[in-house]
């Protein structure tokens, strides 16, 4: 009898874990809802913001309305294995004729911008957007896959999106000339992105690599997410979580890591984090910087939580990256 009890009670152990690594599957890996970008007439209706970011929330409302009232157009792409990626292109005042075409003697280059995991573009970059127009640089708002208007039902953390971050500095560079200056910067799951597209075959003009609050590895976020955030045993839920991102959502998060592209690298990288993230701890921005191998740079925020160091220090910030895309861009 008390070996049944044993039993009964182990299966039911079991079964619940596999329903919880379920439910967690479905919260960190499948998209959300499809959302088309907001439009000029939804310039000053409220944000939905992660209670991280609530306390900020009239400056990240600026960062949407500029976004909302910029000069704009949609840019479609179909990724490596045949899902449709969109994206926005922000164009500083002045540079379109009434026609739509830019006049590219007007601008330095483009930012390609990689948002974080379940953020959007406007909402993770609406503060530095109006920065990097006043250096005289276009923008490209990236929707990765899985988010906003973009295909595709599941999330890879960075394994597929690399790939997507590559086809759209070729979207770039077919378009507005094999010569066009082009920064990529990331943050949080977008600055694992960047950082892990850096080691693929990109095009020349691709002038530097700017990692906020990246983490080096989908299984090592993943892990320190269900251990340290979630409070729940890593040896259970973590081999479940990997069968199910390789055999529902296709992908193997070991397949590459933030750390080896960072050994093969050649772009010149400059690393943020705040010491006070708790999402993405501080120490993998350290081993990202530790280990690549390029020129590079780094610039933590003490008091910065995730996302954060722009808010924080935003004039500190500001000369930071200014020198860091001056000094690889002087045009």
């Amino acid at each position: 009898m008390v070996v049944w009890i044993v039993v009964i009670a182990l299966i039911a152990v079991v079964i619940g874990f596999s329903a919880y690594g379920v439910k967690l599957f479905r919260k960190m890996i499948c998209r959300e809802p499809y959302a088309l970008a907001p439009t000029p007439e939804e310039a000053d209706e409220p944000m939905k913001l992660d209670a991280l970011w609530s306390p900020y929330r009239m400056a990240f409302q600026e960062g949407k309305k500029f976004f909302c009232l910029a000069d704009r157009e949609r840019a479609e792409i179909t990724a490596h294995d045949g899902i449709k990626l969109v994206g926005h292109i922000l164009w500083p005042e002045g540079v379109r004729a009434e026609n739509g075409e830019p006049d590219l003697s007007k601008i330095k280059g483009f930012f390609q911008l990689m948002h974080g995991f379940h953020g959007t573009g406007y909402s993770n970059f609406g503060l530095v957007l109006p920065f990097y127009m006043s250096l005289g640089y276009a923008i490209l708002l990236v929707d990765e896959r899985g988010h906003q208007e973009s295909g595709g039902e599941y999330i890879t953390l960075g394994v597929k999106e690399r790939y997507d971050c590559r086809d759209w500095v070729g979207y770039l560079a077919d378009r507005f000339g094999q010569d066009m200056p082009i920064y990529l910067d990331g943050i949080s799951m977008g600055a694992t992105v960047v950082m892990m597209a850096s080691a693929l075959d990109l095009p020349g003009n691709v002038r530097g690599v700017i990692a906020d609050c990246g983490f080096t590895s989908p299984k090592e976020i993943m892990g320190y997410m269900i251990q340290y955030r979630m409070h729940l045993p890593t040896k259970i839920l973590m081999p479940l979580a990997g069968l199910l991102c390789r055999f529902m959502a296709g992908f193997d998060w070991e397949a590459c890591s933030t750390l080896d592209a960072m050994k093969e690298g050649r772009l010149p990288v400059l690393f943020l984090h705040g010491r006070a993230d708790d999402i993405v701890p501080c120490y993998m921005t350290e081993q990202n910087y530790a280990a690549c191998t390029s020129e590079k740079d780094v610039m933590y925020v003490d008091e910065a939580g995730h996302g954060l160091c722009y808010l924080m220090k935003t004039e500190e910030c500001q000369a930071k990256l200014a020198a860091f895309v001056q000094k690889h861009n002087p045009r």
